[in-house]
């Protein structure tokens, strides 16, 4: 008795440390393990150089303010303990993406970060984003570092356009950056810091305070990262938290299809003061949403980008619904159309919006011309919290009796009602046969 009793005793022991010492292990969070030598080592790429001018916008040149954030990244790295720090390129020429990954692999680097700014074709997207390699531990370790990275750039300011992957023809990562440091089994991430071309982004890359100070976010972001201490600084990131993965999953796959659902309908309507209030249904079930915008001439020309109300990149969610206002021109009957884009820029529109009268003439006209006033109104929008079935209900019960359907979609009502009822008759006239003929026999 007293064996069997020690037995039990020594397996619940057992069980108990390898329990203990699993959620210890878990609450740490796994660390990407640096290479057999056991020295860190950081490679940062500042992007572009020599005739590569990268973004060129109003006399700021890319691949110059890269230089200054990628030095300022490194000095503060520097005053961490236990890290080797490198760049790519420490003047300005222009280097292959292979030599820079080439380069990473021939200091033995455990991580590449490679820093740029951007820009869009029509100077309409404005936001902070990081592309990350889109298999293996990598993408898992590069939506680790995307998930810090990120969450400090929001404190900083910037609108979050997420983590993302992109393919190629090939199949692999279309950034030869990222592709070439996957052929050396090198983690690494393209960060974009924000839109040099857009009002939004203002502020945040002007200066050699603001290029320092992107630097040291970015180092910041590393440091937690890789769970590193510093004396200097009275820092000590050694039990900083990590975003949990699940081994073999693959995160961030890129979305190429447009949002599944973009469906508009006028909440109200007023005539004497040109507000126009629409409640806007949209998502996408892959990605989050990130910007919407509206046009009152049919589609043929439409507002700046707005960013979509209450959206969290963090976590991947935006809201389904929510209404927004605002105000028309004078002498004008709208026709409205919204476009709503997801986080990779895919787009949709919605359904049209043209039984308004002519709005009659106003002392004051307030229909919003810049940027920064459409902008404005993003954060006037009301979020509705209700779920997504009972929003898909609703709007299935408005498109069934919407405004120029609505006596067709009544008929079709009653049609279906009608016929639901003949057929009752039909099986109940067929039962009562059957208990006659039953009765004879």
């Amino acid at each position: 008795m007293k064996k069997r009793t020690c037995l039990w005793m020594t397996l619940f022991l057992l069980v108990s440390m390898f329990v203990l010492t699993k959620e210890n292990v878990s609450a740490k969070g796994f660390r990407f393990e640096p290479d057999t030598d056991g020295e860190l080592v950081i490679v940062i790429d500042p992007g572009h150089g020599g005739e590569n001018l990268g973004a060129d916008y109003e006399g700021t040149v890319e691949k110059e303010i890269t230089m200054v954030v990628a030095n300022a990244m490194k000095e503060h790295l520097l005053k961490y303990e236990d890290v080797t720090v490198y760049l790519t390129r420490e003047e300005d020429k222009d280097l292959s993406l292979l030599e820079r990954a080439q380069f990473a692999q021939s200091v033995n680097a455990d991580y590449l970060f490679c820093l740029h700014f951007n820009m869009s074709e029509y100077h309409t997207l404005y936001g902070a984003e990081v592309w990350i390699q889109s298999q293996g531990i990598e993408n898992q370790e590069g939506y680790r570092f995307g998930s810090i990275w990120l969450s400090d750039i929001k404190d900083h300011g910037l609108y979050l356009r997420g983590i993302k992957t992109r393919l190629n023809s090939k199949g692999t990562d279309y950034y030869g950056i990222l592709r070439h440091c996957k052929e050396f089994s090198i983690p690494a991430a393209l960060i974009e810091h924000c839109h040099l071309d857009h009002l939004a982004d203002s502020g945040f890359a002007d200066s050699e305070e603001d290029l320092i100070s992107l630097g040291i976010l970015d180092a910041e972001a590393v440091a937690k990262y890789f769970g590193l201490s510093s004396k200097e600084l009275g820092i000590d990131y050694s039990d900083y938290p990590l975003v949990e993965i699940t081994p073999g999953e693959q995160y961030m796959a890129v979305d190429s299809t447009s949002p599944d659902m973009c469906y508009v309908e006028v909440e109200s309507c007023d005539y004497e003061t040109g507000e126009i209030t629409l409640s806007l249904m949209a998502y996408d079930i892959d990605t989050p949403m990130l910007y919407y915008q509206y046009s009152v001439d049919g589609g043929e020309t439409f507002t700046p980008l707005i960013s979509w109300p209450k959206v969290d990149m963090l976590s991947e969610t935006s809201p389904d619904y929510f209404t927004f206002s605002f105000t028309v021109k004078q002498e004008t009957s709208p026709k409205i159309v919204v476009r709503v884009h997801n986080k990779y820029n895919v787009t949709s529109d919605s359904n049209l919006l043209s039984d308004f009268h002519v709005f009659p003439t106003r002392t004051k006209d307030s229909i919003p011309e810049s940027s920064n006033e459409v902008m404005d109104q993003s954060q006037d929008v009301f979020v509705d919290t209700s779920s997504k079935e009972e929003q898909t209900n609703s709007s299935f019960n408005s498109l069934l009796f919407q405004s120029d359907n609505s006596f067709l979609g009544f008929m079709l009502v009653i049609l279906v009602l009608v016929t639901v009822l003949f057929l009752s008759l039909i099986v109940v006239k067929g039962l009562n046969t059957n208990r006659k003929k039953s009765r004879k026999k």
